[in-house]
């Protein structure tokens, strides 16, 4: 299986593949950069392993349409056509558009919600982001339960399983540190 974690800049993309790390049998593909789904169309997983990956900037559900490459739909075919299993995390409008001094416009966020009802069908489990930080725990529980994979550690211990590489690439960066889930963001 490959799970393709999607969702608007600064909904918590980067949090959530990091917490993947409390299931079973996964292999986080680029836990240290994004990845786009031709990428992993040719990338091979271990035996046994759940691939794990998270969009680049300019894929479906993270961008607006006419940002987006290749076109939607064809990433869509390709999603389908791979069995790609799509996690979206949604994060509350205000809390987007104020996260890194109003880094992401309006547009580009209402845009991913758009595409995110729009083509529903397509994505096997939306992680509210808030909720994540009020019960992270639960969250997981229903993740594993939608995607049938095995926890290993919960994810209130985030982020002592995680591995100190994974967080290289955010190195220095506030809002990527290693703080527990539901502390200030």
């Amino acid at each position: 299986m490959k799970i393709f974690i999607v969702g608007c800049a600064k909904s918590g993309t980067w949090l959530l593949l990091r917490l993947f790390h409390a299931f079973d049998d996964i292999q986080l593909i680029g836990d240290d950069t994004e990845r786009s789904l031709n990428y992993v169309k040719a990338m091979v997983i271990d035996e046994g392993k759940i691939g794990v990956w998270k969009r680049t900037w300019n894929m479906a559900f993270s961008n607006h349409r006419d940002t987006i490459r290749p076109p939607l739909e064809k990433q869509l075919a390709l999603v389908r056509s791979q069995g790609i299993r799509l996690v979206y995390i949604r994060r509350e409008r205000g809390g987007v558009l104020k996260s890194d001094k109003g880094w992401v416009a309006e547009k580009r966020y209402d845009d991913c919600e758009l595409q995110a009802e729009e083509f529903a069908d397509d994505i096997s489990f939306v992680v509210n982001f808030e909720d994540l930080l009020r019960d992270p725990d639960s969250v997981q529980r229903a993740v594993a339960e939608a995607l049938g994979l095995t926890i290993v550690h919960d994810w209130s211990d985030y982020p002592d399983f995680v591995p100190d590489e994974s967080f290289a690439i955010h190195e220095g960066k506030e809002n990527y540190s290693k703080r527990r889930i539901g502390a200030k963001y």
